[in-house]
């Protein structure tokens, strides 16, 4: 693996020809764990003749260098996951380079003719990527979905060195990760959808969340062509601001005694904050989240210990310093502008891992932004939140930031846009999500002919945390997908041209529904009618209400650094 890996590394984009040859061919298989020979079974019938005729084929900026016919049944993939229960489907794998040094990997599965919805799923990732994600690709070919998935061209995963050389790390990797290698996933998809099925998908979509969600956006602002319809989660659009952020968290933890925030600590504080402000914002009393929890103001300050008080059951001096920051929000030392958007109370819990663990996102690689501007592994202790930054802007912004507001040429082609984020988000920002809707040009009647925002109380980053949640392609029971399901409301709202209005967000314990909650299309909000369970949305309306008021970053912080097309 390793030599083939060096080899690789090694070649010119002038020598593309040989690029794709056998040498791709074998590392691909090296990769993945295919086999070379094909089984008797998988070599019979049109539909595994045409899968494995595509190997070799030449897309646009790559190649297909393998593909094989998986029958019906369990599938186990190269990162030893056990997929149960998947149709048959043809697996091809697509070798691209977007400039020497480029490598992005892409899978797509396709289900057989008869089973084929007509339409092609573009899928995102997480992080750093730098791997293929089985889940989601299952998920779709289950759903009768031609789905597609991409390394991003960070392989292998976490590789430090992809971040940490001297002279900003990676570039070429950067760029792929920060918009090339989706798009080159999707113009190699459609190419191949068209050859095994003999004609074009009928629509594309696109779903992710986190750094997927971040794709969807650059999507549709730098190749408003490649999707019909778009379903973003939580997106870490705003990166490089949203990094600095991580690094400012960390920054002031590690001034601190303790250098971290106890998981006990953010607890003591949520419990606090819920009993200050809960059932006052909308929400049913005794509910474990905050329903609106930009309204919640709760110093963490009125929980400082008192001389002789059981620290166990107040907060430190750094336990004040460390909340009080991440609730305030990163701001330029020198100037005063805010830099990125605070977090909110809720999310402590999920953020505190951040604050203080040397292999956080806001310390380690991969996630060391600061390194990209600066040189070496310390970055993060020594980044400079005015020189530094700018620095960071000039040099990546255009790169990976999708902040710009202009989605016209998107809208134009009929594009529809869904984005959902959770309150509890302790990794973006909610605030972030709700700035981006906002300024989407065109005011509000142009946009909500194209665009939805759904922001989740209780939720934390993508899923999880004690509220109910949209259910999505990731968390699906087998074959059972209710029409709310977002990925279903995207596909009607493209294709039937029916727009989301209220849907429903689900809450489940042990694999049995535990609660059902409305979910509300922004700037409308859940309010609590006063009677019925608190665990059925029945007793919830939704409210229209004016948009949220809040600080935002500066515009050189903002808008000012968007992606370019």
């Amino acid at each position: 693996m390793a030599s083939a890996l060096r080899v690789w590394s090694q070649m010119e984009h002038g020598m593309k020809a040989r690029f794709f040859r056998l040498q791709a061919v074998a590392f691909a298989m090296l990769l993945f764990g295919l086999v070379a020979g094909e089984p008797a079974h998988a070599q019979e019938g049109e539909e595994a003749r045409r899968c494995i005729d595509l190997r070799g084929l030449a897309v646009e900026q790559g190649r297909v260098v393998a593909a094989s016919f998986e029958r019906v049944g369990a599938f186990r993939s190269p990162d030893k996951a056990q997929l149960p229960a998947l149709p048959s489907f043809c697996r091809v794998v697509i070798l691209s380079a977007s400039e020497p040094g480029s490598r992005i990997v892409s899978e797509l599965w396709l289900p057989l003719g008869a089973a084929w919805n007509g339409k092609l799923l573009g899928t995102g990732n997480g992080g750093f990527a730098g791997a293929i994600r089985y889940n989601v690709l299952a998920g779709g070919v289950k759903r009768g979905f031609a789905v597609a998935n991409s390394d991003m061209g960070t392989a292998p995963a976490h590789s430090a060195a992809i971040w940490y050389e001297a002279g900003n790390g990676q570039p070429v990797m950067i760029r792929d990760w920060g918009h090339r290698a989706t798009h080159l996933m999707t113009v190699a998809a459609k190419e191949i959808v068209r050859r095994y099925y003999g004609k074009a998908q009928r629509h594309a979509y696109f779903f992710g969340c986190s750094t997927g969600g971040h794709q969807g956006l650059s999507e549709a602002q730098r190749y408003p062509g490649d999707y019909d319809g778009i379903l973003a989660g939580a997106p870490g659009h705003n990166r490089t601001h949203l990094h600095a952020a991580f690094n400012y968290n960390f920054q002031k933890a590690q001034a601190t005694k303790a250098r971290e925030l106890p998981a006990a600590k953010a607890n003591l504080f949520r419990t606090a904050a819920l009993a200050h402000c809960g059932g006052k914002d909308g929400g049913a009393p005794g509910e474990p989240f905050l329903n609106a929890p930009l309204a919640c103001r709760f110093d963490p300050a009125r929980l400082a210990c008192k001389s002789g008080q059981e620290a166990s059951s107040c907060l430190t001096a750094g336990d004040v310093t460390i909340l009080q920051s991440f609730f305030a929000g990163a701001r330029n030392p020198r100037t005063g502008e805010r830099i990125y958007f605070p977090f909110l109370p809720g999310s402590e819990t999920q953020a505190a891992p951040l604050f203080g663990n040397p292999q956080s996102l806001a310390s380690r690689a991969p996630g060391d932004l600061a390194s990209w501007a600066t040189d070496g592994v310390a970055a993060s202790d020594r980044f400079d939140f005015d020189r530094d930054l700018d620095r960071l802007d000039a040099t990546w912004g255009a790169d990976i930031n999708a902040l710009d507001p202009d989605l016209s040429l998107f809208s134009g082609r009929g594009g529809k846009l869904i984005l959902y984020h959770g309150w509890e988000d302790g990794v973006v920002s909610p605030l972030d999500s709700v700035a981006y809707f906002e300024a989407v040009r065109g005011g509000p009647l142009k946009r909500d002919r194209f665009a939805r925002l759904y922001m989740v109380p209780g939720m934390g980053h993508c899923t999880g945390g004690p509220g109910p949640r949209p259910l999505t392609l990731e968390d699906m029971p087998d074959d059972d997908f209710p029409d709310d399901e977002l990925l279903a409301v995207l596909d009607r709202w493209v294709e039937g041209n029916v727009p989301p209005a209220v849907l429903t967000a689900y809450a489940f314990e042990e694999g049995e529904l535990r609660a059902t909650r409305p979910l509300c299309a922004y700037p409308a909000v859940p309010r609590y009618m006063g009677t019925g369970s608190p665990e059925k949305a029945a007793s919830f309306a939704c409210v229209r209400a004016a948009p949220l008021a809040f600080e935002h970053p500066s515009p050189r912080y903002l808008f000012g650094t968007q992606g370019a097309r």
